[in-house]
């Protein structure tokens, strides 16, 4: 019951309209729409975004509670320091967005990434299956930090 609590909290103060505006370090955001999308963000993202920074995010869903936010530091393209458990990089963002915009197996996803340089991810939100309770979960950066 407590993480029921616990996640439906976090529902509310994390919102539902995938409105980012005003996260730290990121601003505004604009939604995903196609893997071509995608590929041509992360290609940039890959050419000019730091390789040293820091993420702070937030994770909704039902699932181990002690994994539901988080800071990461990235140096050098690799997570250093007390990382929380399963910690997430802009990178691994973007894997799991390539792995689930268009797959035909998931019922839905919304992946939003900020409108200006660097275009970081600031909302993954997928649905595996629509006809299932409790198996949504999104991750939402609460802020960017290029270090």
């Amino acid at each position: 019951m407590r993480t029921l609590v616990l996640s439906l909290a976090l529902l509310a103060v994390a919102g539902c309209d995938g409105n980012t505006d005003d996260v730290p370090g990121v601003g505004a955001s604009v939604r995903v729409e196609s893997l071509d999308d995608l590929a041509d963000i992360r290609d940039a993202w890959e050419r000019s975004g730091p390789q040293n920074y820091r993420l702070k995010y937030e994770r909704s869903c039902f699932c181990d509670t002690a994994a539901l936010s988080g800071v990461v530091t990235v140096r050098d393209g690799v997570v250093v320091g007390d990382a929380p458990q399963s910690p997430q990089t802009v990178e691994s963002l973007f894997n799991i967005a390539a792995d689930t915009i268009g797959d035909p197996d998931v019922a839905s996803v919304e992946f939003r990434v900020s409108s200006d340089a660097p275009r970081i991810p600031v909302l993954l939100s997928i649905d595996y299956s629509a006809g299932m309770a409790d198996d949504e979960f999104s991750i939402r950066v609460t802020g960017f930090e290029a270090l």
